[in-house]
């Protein structure tokens, strides 16, 4: 097989080209052979050497689980078992193809600039953080600029990638706002763990739904401003539909809605004698929680 040629298709599997590398390095002796092997697999699979090294690591995953002793455990075990190791394989690749697009648009940009007064941001270097993903932590190093007229740094390769500044990767903050939004947090950060194999709290459920709520806000508001038929000085305006409506404008919209708790001011015939200094209500009245559609 000829290691310059590179992988195409269903050329060979996997599993040939690996043996494939290591029976050639073999050949040149004993001395050095793993460093010839990863040169070969780098000219075959023609990847970045980091996601190279984040494969071998997922295949030593992959391998403890295989070779891991076979005991007495039912069904349920032994399935966490192999998604936690397919995690664990997944992790160190998904690390490394991360850090990859992190280094190539960090070297397409050539001037940062400061978010709040435009001036040019001094480079601080790479800087390294965690992120928590479906896998598990991810530690990515991005180059940081900062403004020391203003004190404020950016990350321009982090914000183009769409990683949060929160310890979520925006997937994993996703799945976590999902569940939270269907059912109790208690129940949502259970089901996370279950089903995600993310660990979080229920105050971390209640920060992300909020601040996804607050962007779906200013998106709906922003919509809405789009679709009004007035411009701010209440002259009529030409809208137009937006790009993912359908063809038709159906004739008939349903829309669902559910009953919440508000608090009401109402009459309340037991209390003859006038509410205490500081206390809410007011005389013969109190307040109440009420269902309201």
């Amino acid at each position: 097989m000829d290691t310059t040629t590179p992988t195409i298709g269903t050329e060979a599997p996997f599993l040939e080209i690996l043996t494939g590398c290591w029976t050639k390095a073999r050949r040149g002796g004993l001395g050095g052979v793993d460093a010839r092997f990863r040169e070969l697999m780098l000219k075959r699979l023609l990847i970045d050497a980091r996601v190279l090294d984040g494969l071998f690591a997922g295949i030593d995953a992959l391998g403890e689980y295989a070779c891991a002793d076979i005991g007495d455990e039912d069904a349920i075990a032994e399935e966490e078992a192999g998604l936690e190791a397919s995690r664990r394989a997944i992790r160190p690749i998904f690390e490394a193809r991360m850090q990859e697009q992190l280094c190539r648009i960090d070297a397409e940009v050539a001037m940062v600039q400061c978010r709040e007064c435009g001036q040019m941001a001094e480079s601080q270097g790479f800087r390294r953080r965690t992120w928590r993903s479906g896998f598990g932590e991810v530690c990515l190093a991005r180059r940081y600029n900062y403004c020391d007229l203003c004190c404020t740094g950016r990350a321009v390769a982090q914000e183009k990638l769409g990683l949060r500044r929160d310890v979520h990767t925006p997937r994993l903050a996703e799945s976590i706002t999902r569940l939270a939004t269907v059912v109790p947090y208690n129940m949502a950060v259970s089901l996370a763990e279950s089903l995600v194999g993310a660990e979080v709290c229920v105050h971390t459920a209640e920060r992300l739904v909020s601040e996804r709520a607050a962007h779906v806000a200013l998106q709906t508001a922003e919509e809405a401003r789009t679709l009004d038929p007035f411009d701010h000085k209440g002259l009529q305006r030409r809208i137009h539909r937006p790009l993912d409506a359908v063809k038709k404008a159906p004739r008939t919209a349903y829309l669902e809605m559910d009953g919440v708790f508000v608090m009401t001011r109402e009459e309340d015939l037991d209390r003859r004698q006038p509410a205490e200094p500081g206390s809410r209500g007011g005389k013969g009245r109190r307040y109440d929680w009420r269902v309201a559609k």
